[in-house]
């Protein structure tokens, strides 16, 4: 497959998506300003909310269309990428490795968080008068931006749960971790029986796959309008005064952000040997996508086609270590959770022993694997971690303002994890330590 063909269509797109979205984003940031509530052309907050409704329209459908392929995709890219590529043989070898390098890559960046933390202080530069007016009942907020996602379960409920055992409420409530579950079983399924007993399943994926990439080249259309979209609604929304009052926030964890990037771009250098300048150039459709829509899973689709056709990761190592990946690489969100975490019971004047902090890192790890990957539901997870140290839920209202924006950019990271997981694999794949076919799965056309 060609990656500049899905992704950039150059024989019908002047620019390339990349720099469409660029200009769409200064252009939704600029109109923001200007038409909000302290712009110079500011309008009545009347008419302010159905402009910005009628605004949101291209990027509401382009979720709607990405949302409505994804986990099928999902589901026939761990299919193929098994049942193509040597079966349980290839799982063990790569899943294996890349799970644990996952888990690796969140704890690393656990501790940058408490790092960078510990260096910038940000609690320190806060009033206290400040907090004290922004602390409310903020239950509601967290529950209309997290789209009603509900935790609390045990840890064994959670393992049962990880199994579809109805398939179809999966799909519909958007369970990405039963999801990929299920096509892994589906996958070691088909790969156990004899070929001629699962091709026919095997060519309905196959199709279903190609048919789920066409659409998504369809909703790419629609990307830069539904970046301006976002960047304009995320501007009018957000105050200039609060972000200036947490911008020392703001800024620490940015700096952990970027040193999780510099991480990445160490391990492609050194672990997959390739050039982190080509790497950045190639990863760049993804990465406006993602902070554009907050949403790994949404941007999964892009990220595939990226890996596949813009870094040269045979189909077999991309179609299981990125949706793997969207589901429990998620080193930006683990990050940001911790520095939260710890800004809050800086601000409450709460000291937290070394114990304590061992236990809310590890605890932090395990929720950040477990997150969806869909915008606002790491508040909710990050309520959970808060109320186990005795920090009240409504304390996230502190930092709620700005953190869409934050959202934003960490979810840029989680998914440049991604594609980095992806070359490291490839990688291995070359070397012999992953056990991959040395052909490329049959190509999607678009």
């Amino acid at each position: 497959m060609d990656g500049d063909i899905l992704i950039n269509d150059k024989s019908r797109r002047r620019l390339p998506l990349w720099l469409m979205m660029l200009i769409a984003l200064c252009g939704g940031i600029a109109a923001g300003l200007l038409l909000g509530p302290q712009g110079a052309f500011a309008l009545a907050p009347d008419i302010l909310r159905p402009v910005t409704d009628w605004v949101m329209l291209p990027a509401r459908l382009f979720l709607a269309l990405i949302t409505m392929v994804v986990m099928p995709l999902v589901f026939c890219s761990i299919v193929l990428a098994i049942t193509e590529s040597g079966g349980l043989d290839f799982l063990r070898s790569a899943g294996i490795r890349v799970v644990v390098y996952f888990v690796v890559t969140t704890c690393i960046a656990v501790m940058i968080g408490i790092g960078v933390n510990a260096a910038m202080k940000p609690s320190t530069h806060v009033p206290q008068s400040w907090v004290i007016t922004q602390i409310g009942n903020a239950e509601e907020a967290v529950k209309k931006a997290s789209g009603g996602y509900a935790g609390g379960k045990s840890i064994p409920q959670m393992i049962v749960d990880i199994i579809p055992v109805n398939p179809a409420a999966a799909v519909l409530e958007q369970q990405m971790l039963q999801i990929v579950i299920a096509a892994l079983l589906a996958g070691l399924a088909l790969a156990a029986l004899p070929r001629a007993e699962s091709q026919s399943v095997i060519s309905v994926c196959i199709g279903a796959q190609a048919v789920c990439m066409k659409i998504v080249f369809w909703a790419l259309w629609l990307a830069p309008m539904a970046v301006f979209a976002f960047l304009f609604r995320l501007t009018v929304e957000t105050g200039a005064g609060t972000l200036a009052m947490l911008s020392w926030y703001v800024a620490t964890v940015l700096l952990g952000l970027a040193a999780i990037m510099g991480m990445y771009l160490l391990i492609v250098a050194f672990v997959a040997r390739r050039s982190p300048l080509v790497f950045l150039t190639a990863a760049r459709d993804a990465q406006m996508l993602a902070f554009s829509s907050s949403s790994s899973a949404a941007t999964m689709p892009v990220t595939l086609a990226t890996a596949e056709g813009k870094m040269g990761v045979r189909p077999a190592v991309a179609r299981l270590v990125v949706p793997l990946g969207t589901t429990i690489n998620m080193d930006g969100t683990a990050m940001y959770q911790i520095i939260v975490a710890l800004f809050l019971t800086g601000l409450l004047g709460i000291d937290l022993s070394f114990g304590q902090t061992v236990l809310l890192a590890v605890t932090v790890v395990a929720a950040a694997i477990g997150t969806p990957g869909t915008p606002g539901v790491g508040l909710v997870i990050l309520s959970v971690i808060l109320t186990n140290l005795g920090i009240p839920a409504e304390a996230v209202g502190i930092i709620l303002s700005v953190d869409r924006i934050l959202d934003m950019c960490r979810t840029v990271i989680n998914v440049t994890g991604d594609l980095t997981a992806s070359v490291v694999v490839e990688r291995w794949a070359q070397t012999g330590a992953v056990k991959a076919p040395e052909i490329h799965l049959q190509e999607k056309t678009v």
